[in-house]
């Protein structure tokens, strides 16, 4: 197996709905990283003070973005700006990824809303799918998105009421990388 160093994508749309959550956690092989450790950190519309919020509130986040062709929607608004804070993980070809449900609309992990489970879910039906893109000359703090990108994952319908994230409580989303993945 090779060692690879990729941007992942996880684009969470909903169909003819907007869905109120972001995914700030990394799951590699089914164990979570650190929130926005590995990925990039997204930034909310409203001019808000974070601090005025309970400590780990996210919701202000959540504001739709709208249209394909804006260019918040490659990583979530304001994204690269976190870019330089942001650690790039070290996967290997055919590993096991995914990413977790940060916030939904209720807000974030809290107990109150979320007793049965400790994290948000996805709130609406809808596809989850998960892309790559290679950085040009591998430079991932610099790559803007703005390259090819490729389809590794989908989570489409599973019948006519029913979506694979959708009803039933989900938090994460993951499949399997390619194991021929270039390094880098």
């Amino acid at each position: 197996m090779r060692t690879s160093r990729v941007t992942l994508l996880g684009v969470l749309s909903a169909s003819g709905v907007l869905g109120h959550n972001i995914q700030g956690i990394l799951l590699v092989n089914g164990t979570e990283t650190p929130e926005w450790k590995y990925i990039l950190d997204v930034a909310t519309v409203f001019a808000v003070d974070p601090s005025t919020y309970p400590a780990g509130y996210q919701g202000y986040k959540l504001d739709p973005i709208i249209g394909s062709d804006n260019p918040n929607v490659t990583c979530g608004r304001a994204a690269f700006d976190s870019a330089p804070h942001t650690e790039t993980a070290d996967v290997l070809a055919g590993s096991e990824i995914g990413f977790r449900v940060s916030a939904d609309g209720y807000g974030n992990r809290d107990a109150f809303y979320h007793g049965f489970s400790p994290y948000p879910n996805f709130w609406h039906a809808g596809p989850g799918q998960i892309y790559l893109s290679r950085a040009p000359n591998d430079d991932l703090q610099s790559y803007k998105g703005d390259g090819d990108w490729f389809k590794i994952a989908y989570a489409g319908p599973v019948d006519n009421q029913h979506w694979s994230l959708w009803p039933d409580v989900s938090d994460a989303f993951s499949c399997r990388t390619i194991r021929s993945i270039w390094v880098g």
